[in-house]
């Protein structure tokens, strides 16, 4: 499985690809499929690219500038020759719980850093 991640610090901003191997299921010998059902969880993965460090797009201590964030994952898209779209829609869906909606440079900002990192805090630990 493939993982984008964006790493947004507090001075510095990172995009994240890591392959993932999941493992876990249903433990053998269980008299039912269902009654000793564990869920998947990470069992390894491997870092296949790391973007360059860009300063985090804020605008103060807690407003995310939609602009700048939209510069940086539309150019790191254009690295890969793809849409920004597949970077885009797992960050929409870890902090609003939607598939779709309106701009997403636009939400985190209203969002704010704090409610978008431990959004994705949140998603990452599920």
């Amino acid at each position: 499985m493939l993982s984008v991640g964006i790493d947004v610090g507090t001075t510095t901003t990172q995009l994240i690809f890591s392959r993932l191997i999941l493992g876990g299921g249903v433990a053998s010998g269980s008299p039912s499929p269902f009654s000793q059902l564990r869920s998947a969880g990470i069992v390894d993965k491997e870092v296949v690219y790391r973007s360059g460090i860009h300063f985090t797009p804020l605008t103060g201590p807690d407003e995310i500038d939609a602009a700048a964030l939209e510069q940086i994952l539309k150019a790191t898209a254009a690295e890969f020759g793809i849409k920004a779209g597949p970077l885009v829609h797992p960050v929409r869906y870890a902090t609003t719980g939607a598939a779709s909606g309106p701009s997403l440079y636009h939400l985190l900002e209203i969002l704010g850093r704090d409610r978008v990192l431990q959004r994705l805090d949140l998603a990452l630990a599920a």
